[in-house]
């Protein structure tokens, strides 16, 4: 091989190599190691994000939406969120759950800010969800978010309108902060995996999980992107859902 090829290579394997070193030094520093993923035919597959949550300063803040008993047939429902006020950039994020089975009965969304008492957004989904990982877009809705507010959202499956001490409920919460320079720096030109691992690195969980979920949505037969959310979830305590063999989870 000539010279030029060599020094291709040189660089190649540089970069790959500065990578790597970048996601095990998050690593350390969370105490969370990164999942080792299968290699495909082409090229080894890039870790999964690591998630660096804010500084702790408040008590937990997400609610389960577990079953009310055995043999319950109400699906489990998961706000896909941290049990801390997570961050995003976008002032219309995505928010998304997950549901264990399919249920025929109303599901409603509602998000509040911490400085009001009424709902920003209340949302009816009507009464047929499937089974995986719903959610809704803001952006669709002409809500924003106010920077530095917190937001509390929940979604909830509404068995009977007359006992609603009977719905399955979930929540999370989330804030708005400004996108800093060095994070800026870090997206501009990278492609959307690379853009999860920036977001996540970085303390900013909604934008990290809407960038993998947005790529799997894309490549719906990607078991190494479910893979990799599935490992990011387990980050924050929640299950490793939405992959193939979760029916024995």
């Amino acid at each position: 091989m000539n010279s030029a090829g060599n020094c291709i290579r040189y660089l190649t394997g540089l970069a790959a190599a500065c990578l790597l070193v970048t996601i095990t030094s998050v690593a350390e520093e969370t105490g969370i190691a990164s999942p080792a993923l299968p290699e495909t035919k082409d090229k080894p597959v890039k870790s999964a994000p690591v998630y660096r949550p804010p500084p702790r300063g408040s008590p937990a803040v997400r609610i389960g939406g577990a079953t009310r008993g055995a043999g319950d047939p109400m699906p489990k429902l998961h706000v896909l969120a941290p049990d801390h006020i997570a961050l995003t950039v976008q002032p219309q994020p995505v928010f998304q759950w997950y549901l264990s089975k399919p249920a025929q009965v109303r599901f409603e969304f509602t998000l509040v800010s911490e400085d009001s008492i009424e709902p920003a957004l209340e949302r009816d989904f009507g009464t047929v969800h499937s089974r995986g990982f719903p959610q809704l877009d803001l952006a669709e809705t002409g809500v924003m978010l106010e920077p530095g507010v917190p937001y509390q959202w929940s979604v909830a499956l509404i068995p009977d309108e007359q006992a609603r001490s009977g719905d399955v409920v979930a929540s999370g919460m989330i804030k708005r902060i400004a996108l800093t320079e060095e994070l800026a720096a870090q997206l501009a030109g990278a492609d959307e995996y690379d853009q999860a691992i920036a977001y996540a690195g970085a303390s900013i969980w909604y934008d990290a999980l809407a960038m993998l979920s947005r790529l799997i949505a894309g490549d719906p037969a990607n078991i190494t992107l479910r893979t990799q959310r599935a490992a990011l979830l387990e980050q924050v305590g929640l299950p490793a859902v939405g992959l193939p063999d979760e029916s024995a989870r």
